[in-house]
């Protein structure tokens, strides 16, 4: 027990020190976290035996102290809310407004975020398989808003408030309509196209044949195949990476309840949906400028493929690869944000780099 208390004040010491309010037992006081680490561990200290079958306790009680923090910081952590401005209303750095972007028959629902003070450039966000239009973007939108571009976020098919199903070839259409009602209503000068992922290979697919000022992929494939060792290496290496920084603005049980949000209805597979856009070749077609950023232990879309599409792309093509960071955790990075910030940025400007 003694091990425990020790270990648990330790551990809420590192946290207060990292300012991982999620994992704090006292919430958001910071000082107050402190005090009671320090104190923990002194008592778990002095009451600890002299006795070599203690460190025999260490690493269950290291666990044991690891859950209770991850407990204690979800049940206090309520307070944390990071994305509460990205919601339709009017906040101090910017208003969002709810958006229905008419495509054929239907409508893709969107969220567009207008700075006070605002660039004449637009950039048109696309998730990832299993996202939607503001699940864990509220780092990369800030950073975006912050430097004064105006951001559309959409909901594709079959994820967040799209209601139609995701098939074949329905689903290459939403973001060329996306980006037609952005020339024809927010008619800004210049046009960025930003895809995540899944939302990469869309948007690569989408920037074919099209005039745009600037292509942003991240993390993008060129094939998807799915294998039990590919999941947990991607699992131990987002737990590794950059991404446990999440837990400063968000505690773990909220991270849990956003990854288990359902999926809409798909009729195409992913790794058929990623074959079918062929990356490689939409890429050796685009004449606007490109940059690509991978993060250097990403499984699902590795730095090869990267790497692969530098070498066939027919212009301008930067590539930024991200140490440390996984699939996962590669757009929650601030040095990854503020990257892709200032590459937009000088494309705006036109910048030559």
């Amino acid at each position: 027990m003694a091990v425990y208390v020790l270990l648990l004040g330790l551990a809420q010491l590192g946290f207060a020190w990292r300012g991982l309010s999620g994992l704090s037992v006292v919430g958001p006081r910071r000082g107050f976290s402190y005090v009671v680490g320090l104190t923990l561990a002194v008592g778990g200290g002095l009451l600890m035996p002299l006795a070599a079958g203690v460190f025999l306790c260490v690493l269950p009680a290291a666990l044991l102290a690891l859950l209770t923090s991850a407990f204690l910081g979800s049940l206090m952590g309520n307070y944390l809310y990071p994305d509460r401005y990205l919601h339709p209303g009017h906040w101090p750095e910017w208003c969002c407004e709810h958006v229905d972007i008419p495509n054929g028959a239907a409508t893709v629902p969107g969220l567009l975020f207008i700075p006070h003070e605002h660039r004449d450039s637009v950039i048109c966000v696309a998730h990832g398989s299993g996202d939607s239009k503001t699940g864990f973007k509220w780092r990369l939108f800030s950073e975006l808003l912050r430097r004064g571009f105006i951001v559309l976020t959409v909901d594709l098919a079959g994820h967040g408030e799209n209601q139609a199903v995701q098939r074949w070839p329905d689903c290459i259409t939403e973001l060329p309509a996306a980006l037609n009602w952005l020339r024809q209503t927010v008619m800004c000068q210049q046009v960025f196209l930003l895809g995540i992922s899944m939302g990469g290979a869309l948007a690569a697919h989408s920037a074919t044949g099209r005039q745009l000022d600037g292509l942003v992929l991240c993390e993008t494939p060129i094939g998807v195949a799915y294998s039990r060792q590919m999941v947990w290496r991607e699992t131990w290496d987002t737990l590794r990476s950059p991404v446990i920084n999440l837990l400063r603005d968000i505690s773990p049980w909220q991270i849990w309840r956003r990854w288990q949000a359902p999926v809409g209805r798909r009729e195409i597979g992913l790794g058929e949906l990623i074959g079918r856009l062929d990356v490689p070749t939409c890429l050796s077609e685009i004449a606007c400028p490109v940059f690509l950023v991978y993060g250097e232990r990403d499984h699902i879309a590795p730095v090869g493929h990267a790497k692969h599409l530098l070498d066939v792309s027919g212009g301008d093509c930067r590539l930024l690869v991200a140490s440390g960071d996984s699939h996962l955790s590669l757009t929650q990075t601030p040095f990854v944000n503020a990257a892709i910030a200032d590459w937009l940025l000088m494309q705006q400007e036109g910048t030559v780099v």
